[in-house]
């Protein structure tokens, strides 16, 4: 009598993607930050005072629902904000 065995599957790696250099104006001066994929902040534009204060944001998201009669319901508008210097 044999029985067949086979290695545990492993589950699937979620695979997040690196963090993007993009540049940024700091106190005036040209620099590279690292970004998370889902930042869409213009660093240029916002010239920060100090590197410190370079803040994250990703674009607003709505969350809508249909209602009866077929209009749309907004349920939750969000974004997302990291960094140590939040406004």
């Amino acid at each position: 009598m044999s029985v067949a065995t086979s290695a545990p599957i492993a589950p699937e790696a979620s695979v997040t993607p690196p963090p993007r250099l993009r540049p940024a104006l700091v106190n005036g001066s040209p620099c590279y930050v690292e970004c998370p994929p889902w930042c869409s902040e213009d660093h240029v534009a916002a010239n920060e005072r100090h590197l410190e204060d370079v803040c994250h944001t990703s674009g607003a998201v709505d969350l809508v629902a249909p209602r009866q009669g077929g209009a749309a319901h907004l349920l939750l508008l969000t974004r997302l904000i990291a960094g140590s210097g939040l406004r």
